[in-house]
């Protein structure tokens, strides 16, 4: 019986080292981004956090850092949205291949499943494919609403944005 409580001791001590000997320049305080060259928020939010490993980006949307206006042609819209996104995840040493996830939010006004909503979702799987090739892609989650931040340049309410997790491995 001994024997064996000893043995469990062994396996907590050798967890335990192993835990401390993970890098500590990870785990830091958290980090703002915002970094020259993006876009500028739109209202009192961040563009971005990186927090230990981690680069939570928020909900970007198509618009040009030097105009700060919305894209108008939809295909360059969604691909200037991931610029935008890569540019921030940047700031903190990500790069696309450590994207792990994003959620897409696409404005429809039509019932859901819309031609809209799967027009807006074959332009996100081309711009994916420009990113990624043949994969592996990043998780994806694709939700559709009725209501988005912002209009483009005609008055016409936005209707696409993508928020990214990233994953910075510790040097």
């Amino acid at each position: 019986m001994r024997t064996a409580s000893w043995v469990r001791v062994g396996i907590v001590l050798a967890a335990l080292s192993a835990c401390e000997s993970a890098p500590q320049s990870c785990f830091g305080p958290l980090e703002r981004l915002e970094p020259s060259g993006a876009i500028l928020p739109t209202a009192e939010w961040g563009l971005g956090t990186k927090a230990g490993p981690y680069v939570f980006i928020s909900g970007m949307r198509g618009i040009d850092p030097v105009t700060n206006e919305i894209v108008l042609d939809l295909s360059e819209r969604v691909r200037q949205a991931y610029t935008n996104m890569f540019l921030i995840a940047a700031a903190a040493g990500a790069e696309p291949e450590n994207l792990i996830e994003t959620i897409v939010y696409v404005r429809t006004d039509a019932p859901h499943p819309s031609p809209e909503f799967f027009d807006m979702r074959r332009l996100d799987n081309e711009v994916r494919q420009e990113f990624y090739g043949d994969g592996p892609y990043p998780n994806r989650t694709f939700v559709g609403l009725t209501e988005l931040n912002g209009t483009d340049p005609n008055g016409e309410t936005d209707v696409f944005e993508v928020k990214g997790t990233f994953y910075v491995p510790c040097s």
